[in-house]
C-alpha cells in the first residue's frame, strides 16, 4: 500500500483565511484530531487542504468548503464532489410533478395563516383543501457521518504545517454522495412508513406521537371524494391513497402534500426524525421551507398553482450576467467557457426551446477540446456570430422565462400573450422539434402537436 503526498492546489492559497477558520473551529468540535507533527497511522495518506468556492453566503460573502481528494488518475476530484454513475438523484421537477398530481384533489382557495401559528404544532395551523411544497435542509451533512477505524489512514490533510486527523466525512470523498444519499433514502422510507401507518416505526420517535392525528385523518370534500374514486376505478389502487409525497437530494428533503395542516404536520414529522429526537443531525432553519404553494428547491422554483417549473431568479440573474460577458469577448477560457455551456444546460430544462440554443456553443467547445488534444496544452474558445446569438437568446428568456408545465394544460393565454409558451412540452428529436398540448373537446379530450424540421429564425409559436 503506497503512502500519498498531496501537491499544494489553488484554492488553499485564495481561500486560505477561510480554510484556516474551518480548521480551527472542526478541531474546537472534535470532528479532527488536534494538530500532531506527523500521521498517527502507518500507512497513511497526507492531503494537503484545497478550498472550493461553493456559491454565496447570506451575507453575500463567498461560501468555501473545505475539501479534499480522493479519487485517483483520470477520476480524480479536484474541484468538487464526484457524483457515482450508478447513483439516481431525485429532481426538482420530480417533486413538482408529483405535487401537481395530488393538486388534481384539491379543492376551494388557499386559506390565510393565523396570527400565532406554532409550525411543530399542526393544531395551530389554518387549513384548508390545497397541496403545499416543502423543504427541510441540514446542516454540514458529510461531517455528521463519522469514519470506520479501518478507514482513517486516508483521513490525514494537513495545513500550515501541521497534521491533522479527520474523523468525520470530508467533502471530496467520492463516496460521500452515495454514503449520505443511502442515509437519506432510509429515514426517507422509515418516515412514510409511519405516515402509513406503521406504529413499530412511530414508536421509534415519540416526539412526533402528536403529529399523527394530522396525517390519519381522510379529506371528506367532494372533489376528493371524486378523485379517490376515479382512481380506484382505473388503477385499483384500494382506499388508502397516499396525500403525501417525499423525496431527498443528498441532505435537501423535500415533498408535498394535501391540506395545508397535513403538510405542516408531515414537515415536523421528517423534522422530528432528523433532528435530535430522531438521527440526530443538525438542521439548517434558515434554508427551511415551510409548506407554502411555491418553493425554490435545486435550482428551480415550483409553482403548485401555477403547475409551473421555471429556472430561480437567483440563478437567472446570474447565467444572464455571464451570457451578457460572452457577448463582448472574441475568445473565452476553454474552462469558464465549459461552465457557461453546462449551467445554460441545466437552465434548458426550464426552456421549452432551449436545448435547440445551445448548439453553437457546444459546437465551439469541442473544437476547442480539439486543439487541446492536439496542443497538449490550455485553449480558448472562439466566440463566433452563432454563439453570440445563442447568448442573445438566453439574455431575453431568462428575463422573462417561459418555464415547462409540471402537468397536462386544458388552458392557455391568448397566442398573441407573452406567456403562451408555458403550455408547450418540449418534444427535440434528431429530426426536428415539436411539442404537443391538450384542449377538451366535449367529454373527450384531443392532442394536438407540432413540428419543425429544421432551425427557423424569429419561428411562430402554436
Amino acid at each position: 500500500m503506497t503512502s500519498v503526498v498531496a501537491a499544494n492546489w489553488a484554492g488553499a492559497y485564495k481561500f486560505a483565511d477561510d480554510i484556516s477558520k474551518q480548521v480551527k473551529e472542526e478541531a474546537k468540535e472534535g470532528w479532527v484530531d488536534s494538530p500532531m507533527p506527523y500521521p498517527s497511522t502507518w500507512p497513511f495518506r497526507l492531503e494537503q487542504q484545497n478550498g472550493v468556492a461553493q456559491g454565496v453566503k447570506d451575507d453575500g460573502t463567498t461560501k468555501v468548503r473545505r475539501s479534499t481528494d480522493k479519487g485517483f488518475g483520470e477520476d480524480s476530484v479536484n474541484e468538487c464532489i464526484e457524483l457515482i454513475a450508478k447513483l439516481k438523484l431525485c429532481t426538482n421537477l420530480q417533486i413538482g410533478k408529483a405535487a401537481a398530481v395530488i393538486a388534481t384533489a384539491d379543492a376551494g382557495v388557499r386559506t390565510a395563516p393565523n396570527d400565532d401559528e406554532d409550525p411543530d404544532d399542526p393544531a395551530t395551523i389554518a387549513d384548508d383543501c390545497r397541496t403545499y411544497l416543502w423543504k427541510i435542509d441540514l446542516t454540514a451533512a458529510y461531517r455528521q457521518i463519522t469514519i470506520h477505524q479501518l478507514y482513517l489512514w486516508m483521513c490525514h490533510t494537513s495545513w500550515n504545517g501541521d497534521v491533522y486527523l479527520d474523523r468525520r466525512m470530508q467533502f471530496g470523498d467520492k463516496s460521500a454522495v452515495e454514503g449520505f444519499q443511502s442515509i437519506t433514502n432510509l429515514i426517507l422510507t422509515a418516515v412514510q412508513q409511519a405516515i402509513d401507518g406503521n406504529q413499530a416505526v412511530r414508536d421509534l420517535v415519540p416526539d412526533a406521537g402528536h403529529l399523527w392525528q394530522y396525517v390519519d385523518v381522510r379529506p371528506t370534500h367532494s372533489e376528493y371524494l371524486q378523485w379517490e374514486r376515479e382512481r380506484i376505478a382505473e388503477h385499483g389502487e384500494g382506499t388508502q391513497l397516499r396525500l403525501n409525497h417525499t423525496d431527498g437530494y443528498i441532505d435537501d428533503f423535500m415533498g408535498s402534500a394535501h391540506g395545508r395542516r397535513r403538510a405542516f404536520a408531515i414537515a415536523a414529522i421528517h423534522r422530528a426524525f432528523i433532528g435530535k429526537a430522531g438521527a440526530n443531525f443538525p438542521l439548517k432553519a434558515s434554508k427551511e421551507c415551510l409548506p407554502a404553494p411555491s418553493m425554490t428547491a435545486l435550482g428551480g422554483l415550483l409553482d403548485v398553482d401555477a403547475s409551473l417549473a421555471t429556472l430561480s431568479a437567483e440563478r437567472a440573474e446570474k447565467y444572464s450576467a455571464q451570457a451578457a460577458s460572452i457577448l463582448d469577448e472574441y475568445r473565452f477560457d476553454e474552462k469558464e467557457f465549459h461552465r457557461y455551456a453546462s449551467r445554460l444546460m441545466s437552465a434548458a430544462q426550464y426552456e421549452p426551446a432551449g436545448r435547440a440554443w445551445l448548439v453553437s456553443s457546444y459546437v465551439a467547445l469541442k473544437q476547442a477540446w480539439k486543439r487541446k488534444r492536439q496542443r497538449g496544452k490550455r485553449v480558448k474558445v472562439f466566440i463566433g456570430p452563432g454563439v453570440k446569438q445563442e447568448a442573445r437568446f438566453w439574455i431575453a428568456r431568462l428575463k422573462h422565462p417561459a418555464g415547462v408545465a409540471l402537468f397536462p394544460r386544458f388552458s392557455f393565454p391568448p397566442s398573441d400573450s407573452p406567456d403562451h409558451r408555458v403550455g408547450w412540452f418540449d418534444a427535440s428529436t434528431s429530426w426536428g422539434m415539436g411539442g404537443a398540448f391538450l384542449v377538451r373537446r366535449g367529454a373527450n379530450v384531443i392532442a394536438f402537436f407540432y413540428v419543425t424540421s429544421g432551425p427557423r429564425r424569429n419561428a411562430g409559436g402554436m
